[in-house]
């Protein structure tokens, strides 16, 4: 279970992105999410009074304000399972098996052995 869910945290980063950053790869050009928002002091903010064609491109950090669904599919770098992907899964993640249920099967495993032999 806990590996699962360090699975979607790179989902995750993708979905609560504000900003991503264009990467040049042998393959071509993808965006990779920003770790924070805003991903540096220069970046310029979404104002509710903007035109809504307005560039959010930061001029010193070069992060682009856009969202998951602006990215077109396959342009988009999915960021690596890191270590900090399974503390943050641990952190929401509860036992499946309670303490009563580990004391039966240490006491059946006392009695009958791991094989039942």
């Amino acid at each position: 279970m806990l590996v699962r869910e360090a699975l979607y945290e790179p989902l995750r980063k993708c979905q609560q992105a504000k900003q991503f950053l264009a990467t040049l790869t042998p393959d071509g050009q993808f965006y990779i999410p920003c770790e924070s928002y805003p991903n540096c002091k220069n970046c310029p903010p979404k104002l509710s009074n903007d035109n809504p064609d307005k560039d959010y491109t930061c001029k010193s950090c070069h992060a682009v304000r856009m969202q998951l669904w602006d990215i077109p599919g396959d342009k988009l770098k999915v960021p690596d399972i890191g270590y900090n992907d399974f503390q943050k899964a641990l952190k929401h993640s509860c036992a499946s098996v309670s303490q009563e249920e580990l004391h039966r099967f240490v006491e059946w495993t006392n009695k009958f052995g791991q094989e039942g032999v």
